[in-house]
Formats: structure tokens, C-alpha cells, sequence
């Protein structure tokens, strides 16, 4: 398994000139030096300083009831081959399907809900969506995939 690299930089559109970084706090006479990009075909992995190659991620985001936080957390926990960390976010949902909801939810016009963001390979995201499909069949979870341009850290 493949799991995102801790910095990743894409690539410019042909044409475009990416401007030099310079690191926080340096005197901008100093000459600055271009940031080094990846290229295709460039090992997934940093070597020698070099900046990995752009990975093909997806962000798989998976929005549901709050009472179904602790089942959903519980599978992603039990498969870190999928979801290697996620991030969750309390929310608050409205849809037009209104039978799950309580009479405070139908007054204020939207449901607690939570939401899970995962940035995983696109073949992980579908073999997570099946496993989820089969063990919380629940129709008022819903998810989207969206691809992801780059991912890394700041430091």
C-alpha cells in the first residue's frame, strides 16, 4: 500500500512560471531558488532532496447522521489500510428527504450530521466503499469522491 507522501507539489499547467519560495523570515535580497517539482514517472517517494511525484489521490468525504459517528469510525479504525488517518468534522446537513429527522431538526431545517474526510488512492477509496456498502448499508449516508491536486505538510 501506497500512502501520501509528506510533501507532494503538482506540477504548473505548460506555459506557467512558478515563482520562488522563500522560507519564512528571509531577507528578500537573498536570491531565492525555485522550488523543486516533481515530474512524471519520478518514484512516488523522495530521494536525494528531490520532491515526490504528483500521486493520483481522492478524497473520499462521507457525510451521515451523528448517531452513526462511532460505527463509522469503529470500521475505519479496524481497516488502516484504507483509512490511514481521516479527519471528522461536526455539521449540520439539510436535505429534502426529511423522515429522519427529529421535530427540532424539521423546525430548525437541518440535522446534526458529521462529516469524514479521507485522502486516499482511488482503487482504496472504492475497496473502502464496498466494505462500507456491505457492513452500514444506511441510506442516509452519502459520500463523494473528489480528486486531489496535491497533498503534503508545511513542514
Amino acid at each position: 500500500m501506497q500512502k501520501p507522501p509528506d510533501s507532494l507539489r503538482s506540477l504548473p499547467p505548460e506555459g506557467v512560471s512558478v515563482p520562488s519560495q522563500r522560507p519564512c523570515g528571509t531577507d528578500m535580497n537573498e536570491p531565492a531558488t525555485a522550488p523543486v517539482v516533481a515530474r512524471p514517472g519520478d518514484s512516488p517517494h523522495a530521494r536525494d532532496g528531490q520532491a515526490p511525484a504528483a500521486m493520483n489521490l481522492v478524497q473520499l468525504t462521507l457525510a451521515a447522521p451523528r448517531h452513526l459517528e462511532e460505527d463509522l469510525v469503529d470500521q475505519l479504525l479496524a481497516h488502516p489500510d484504507w483509512a490511514a488517518g481521516f479527519t471528522l468534522i461536526r455539521a449540520e446537513g439539510h436535505s429534502h428527504r426529511a423522515e429522519a429527522l427529529t421535530a427540532q431538526e424539521r423546525v430548525r431545517g437541518r440535522a446534526e450530521r458529521i462529516s469524514l474526510q479521507i485522502v486516499l488512492e482511488p482503487a482504496q477509496a472504492q475497496a473502502l466503499l464496498t466494505h462500507l456498502k456491505h457492513c452500514l448499508p444506511k441510506r442516509d449516508v452519502a459520500y463523494w469522491l473528489t480528486p486531489v491536486i496535491e497533498f503534503g505538510r508545511l513542514a
